[in-house]
């Protein structure tokens, strides 16, 4: 049962808070969007479409929440991407406002 709920919510995170989800992958550290797209699938344990991933990415670049840049990684030139002082800060206050709803929440 508890298995089944994880698999549901960890559906239900990346379908809503993918842009959450990426943001505190690459703050970690710098990636690639294969790898993103690999680790998140690995975490949350669902799939990941490339059509959901890259409009993030691309949003969250235009926001000003990350930035990106051509790597060699791997023997590969890759876009990498990295958190902004911004995103950074975007992240902090998602965590303050979830830590301040879990503190002001009773489970009946």
């Amino acid at each position: 049962m508890a298995e089944d709920y994880k698999k549901e919510f960890g559906q239900r995170i990346i379908k809503h808070f993918l842009d959450i989800q990426i943001l505190k992958l690459i703050i970690m550290e710098p990636m690639w969007g294969y790898k993103i797209k690999k680790t998140l699938e690995a975490d949350w344990g669902t799939k990941l479409t490339h059509s959901a991933l890259y409009p993030s990415l691309k949003q969250l670049e235009e926001n000003g929440l990350i930035f990106s840049q051509k790597q060699n990684q791997q023997g590969r030139d890759r876009k990498v991407y990295a958190p902004t002082e911004r995103g950074k800060m975007y992240l902090q206050c998602y965590y303050s406002v979830i830590e301040e709803q879990i503190r002001n929440r009773k489970i009946v």
